[in-house]
Order: C-alpha cells, then sequence, then structure tokens
C-alpha cells in the first residue's frame, strides 16, 4: 500500500524533531541552486507550510541563519529576498558529489591492497587520500605508498572485492549507521505524492534525511561495499523516489515560485543528478566532504 508524505513525515517526526533551519538549508541547496540561488521568503514559507511550520517559525529560522552568515537577506520593496552566501553554498556545494551520486555495482574482479594499521587511532600525519576508516587504507596494487606502510608494520593484503570479509564491512559502516539507512528505507518505502506541492516536500524531505546520513558516514570506495549493504540498497531507493517526485516538484517551482526578479528562472544541471559519477569512486573528495 503506498504511503503518501504526510505519513512518512510523521513517521520521521516519531523519530526525531525537525530542525526548521536546517530542513530550510536543504531547501536552498537542492531546489534554488539550480535556479540560481535567490527565493522570496514567501516561497519557502508556502513550502515549509507542507511541514506544518508557522511562517513565525520560519522567520525565526532565517534570523538565526541571517546572524551566522549563512544566508544573505535583501529587500525588495515589501518582499524579502534569500540567497545562500559563500559560507552556505560550500557545505552543500561540497557535499553534492556524495548526495547525487547515481549508484553502481563495483567490478567484482578488481584487485587493490588493503592496508591494516596496527593501532585503532591514526596519528595527525597521516593523509587522508587513501583512509576508509582510522584503521583501514585502500591503495592500487603499484602504489609506492604500499611499502612505506609495511615498513610501519601495517597488515598488507592483496584483496579483490568478493573476498573482503565481513568485520572489514562492518568497521567502514557501523551497525549503527546502517541501522539508520534502514530505517530510512522502511520510512520511504512506497511513498507516492500526488501533488506538485506535496512532490516538493517530499522531495525536501527525502534529501535532508539521506544528507544527514550520508554525511555522518565514511567515503566508502564502491569496489568494496557489497552491493546488498544498506547505504547501497538506501542510495538506489533515494535515486528512484527522487526521480519520481522531481517533474511535479519542479512544475511548482515553475508556478509559484517567486525570485529576485519574479518568476523563478529554469533549472540548470537537474538532469546530471543521479547520473554522474561514482561518489565513492574518487577518494580525494575525503579532503572535501562536509563532516
Amino acid at each position: 500500500m503506498p504511503n503518501s508524505f504526510e505519513s512518512v513525515l510523521e513517521e520521521v517526526q516519531a523519530q526525531r524533531k525537525l530542525r526548521v533551519w536546517s530542513l530550510i538549508m536543504t531547501f536552498f541547496g537542492d531546489a534554488m541552486v539550480p535556479r540560481g540561488g535567490a527565493v522570496s521568503a514567501h516561497t519557502i514559507q508556502l513550502v515549509m507550510e507542507r511541514f506544518h511550520i508557522a511562517p513565525g517559525t520560519v522567520r525565526t529560522a532565517f534570523s538565526r541563519l541571517t546572524n551566522d552568515g549563512w544566508v544573505i537577506r535583501e529587500r525588495q520593496g515589501r518582499n524579502s529576498i534569500y540567497r545562500l552566501s559563500e559560507t552556505g553554498y560550500q557545505p552543500f556545494a561540497a557535499a553534492s558529489e556524495r548526495i547525487y551520486a547515481a549508484p553502481s555495482s563495483s567490478d567484482k574482479n578488481k584487485q587493490f591492497v588493503l592496508a591494516i594499521a596496527p593501532r585503532l587511532q591514526l596519528d595527525g600525519r597521516e593523509t587522508k587520500t587513501h583512509l576508509v576508516s582510522p584503521r583501514i587504507q585502500l591503495f592500487d596494487s603499484d602504489d609506492q605508498n604500499i611499502t612505506k606502510r609495511e615498513s610501519e608494520g601495517w597488515f598488507i593484503v592483496e584483496a579483490t572485492p568478493h573476498c573482503i570479509p565481513n568485520w572489514v564491512h562492518e568497521e567502514l559502516l557501523p551497525q549503527k549507521l546502517a541501522d539508520g539507512f534502514e530505517e530510512m528505507m522502511q520510512q520511504f518505502a512506497n511513498v507516492v505524492a500526488v501533488s506538485p506541492i506535496d512532490s516538493l516536500a517530499l522531495r525536501t524531505l527525502l534529501i535532508h534525511e539521506w544528507r544527514r546520513l550520508l554525511l555522518r558516514t565514511p567515503i566508502i570506495p564502491s569496489r568494496i561495499l557489497p552491493d546488498h549493504s544498506a547505504i547501497q540498497r538506501c542510495q538506489r531507493q533515494v535515486m528512484e523516489t527522487y526521480r519520481n517526485c522531481l517533474d511535479l516538484s519542479e512544475e511548482w517551482l515553475n508556478q509559484h515560485g517567486q525570485g529576485e526578479d519574479g518568476n523563478l528562472p529554469p533549472p540548470s544541471n537537474l538532469h546530471l543528478r543521479f547520473h554522474h559519477s561514482d561518489m565513492l569512486q574518487d577518494l580525494q573528495l575525503l579532503d572535501n566532504s562536509v563532516t
């Protein structure tokens, strides 16, 4: 039986209270950045009303965001226009490679090297480039760093994805984090939004919850993740749900969204979301991700 947006919202709020300022930031990053980044206060109030958030609460959240330098407010007559500041834009931009990455199946025959540290906590001199967890680093088979790690007493093992033991997967994705992805899948299972405003609210809530979980999770190279892992399955569900509500949500923004020049400009690059390269393939994202 399909779930409605309302039922999903109730389930999420039963677990924890949504932070209005954080929800607004998700809306900016997901829906407004592709449309130039500027939006009227009235537009955001209409969206937040679907979450049963009162206008006064929205104004309070914007006061906080403005005072903290996350958004910039501009007056246009009697209207207020908000846009993300550089401070507010950078976290979402840095994380977007992970948030909107397309699910992928790893090459199960790909060979690589796992280096496992002899101690639980690495010191501050260790590079993040190959870091998978506090104990594990991943290298291509011809990487010169392997010899250095071996001389430092690391356990070096050549591996392919199918032979990675379960304890490595559990260290990369601890059970508490895995449970969070499982819970999200249950909450958003079979959800259907039939109206444009519900589609936009569902899209916002979906990315809000996905982003929250994802940025608490280490960047795990997909080549060593089993396809049935909680994060892989949740990513596929998020992609499907997002695509299902995208057209109607954009319809609402076309008809009701207001920016600095009246109607919002058309979106750009939305077609790239959940279609670009593997979010976990480039380990250098470790230096850029916001956690």
